[in-house]
């Protein structure tokens, strides 16, 4: 956060030296609509939170232990309605390029120190994060009908196919994929 004091939301202040953590995640929607299973009613929702860092400690040396996390774990604020997929990539910059890759393939373990405790070294890749790279597939509310074969299933999202469970009732659906570069990363897109 900057050295400059402003909201989180419409309530939270924050300031100097507060860190922020966000969640996205996608859960069943409470408000559905009458069409809608419990199925197919999944958002994108958010939720955030925050700490302070003490005065005489960097981000870098914060543990679990001497840190206490504010606001944060609760069901989040929707931010879309009717997600069918979500993704998320980081964009790792390796001496080969940039690639973009699953959170979980960056923080496998390669190995872990004698002391049985990880550090940086010990992931496999160990190139730092520059971008951030979002897929979504999202739908209508209303559907065309059963009986429509002009829906597509099929979906092509970070250089994979994706296909949706749900094949009847067909709906409109749309992809949206987006990357985000980091700020101060260093990097030439």
């Amino acid at each position: 956060v900057g050295p400059f004091r402003f909201y989180l939301g419409v309530t939270t202040i924050l300031t100097q030296g507060d860190m922020v953590i966000e969640r996205y995640f996608t859960r069943v929607d409470n408000q559905r609509a009458k069409n809608e299973t419990k199925a197919l009613a999944i958002v994108l929702a958010c939720d955030a939170g925050r700490y302070q860092v003490p005065k005489h400690e960097n981000a870098n040396s914060i543990t679990k232990d001497n840190i206490s996390v504010n606001n944060f774990g609760d069901n989040g604020v929707v931010l879309i309605n009717r997600i069918d997929y979500f993704s998320v990539k980081l964009g790792v910059k390796l001496a080969e390029g940039l690639a973009y890759i699953p959170i979980n393939t960056y923080l496998t373990v390669r190995s872990k120190s004698a002391t049985n405790t990880l550090s940086s070294s010990d992931y496999r890749y160990d190139g730092p994060v520059v971008a951030i790279e979002l897929a979504i597939i999202g739908r209508a509310n209303n559907s065309l009908g059963k009986t429509n074969k002009m829906a597509t299933t099929i979906f092509n999202l970070q250089g994979s196919d994706y296909q949706i469970r749900e094949k009847t009732p067909h709906f409109v659906r749309l992809t949206l994929q987006n990357v985000v570069m980091l700020r101060n990363n260093h990097v030439t897109p």
